[in-house]
């Protein structure tokens, strides 16, 4: 068992922490390690915007993965 440890910094400062455990068996727990371990960088979402896995970030804009229905819906952060 390994407890993965993030500081999460901000303009050199820790804000916070986040722990996981690598024995985790949520479905999501080796991505957030992966995904904590690559410099991510943190962005607010908008509250009435249900951003989730799959989304992409393009130039300020939030943007759902294309579905067989209807178009990608994009957000613009302002």
């Amino acid at each position: 068992m390994t407890i993965h440890k993030f500081a999460i910094v901000v303009e050199g400062e820790v804000a916070g922490t986040i722990s996981i455990d690598d024995t985790n068996t949520l479905p999501a727990a080796s991505r957030h390690i992966a995904a904590y371990s690559s410099d991510p960088k943190i962005i607010p979402v908008p509250s009435d915007l249900e951003v989730e896995y799959g989304w992409s970030y393009e130039n300020g804009t939030f943007v759902s993965p294309p579905t067989d229905v209807a178009e990608s819906d994009e957000v613009a952060l302002g």
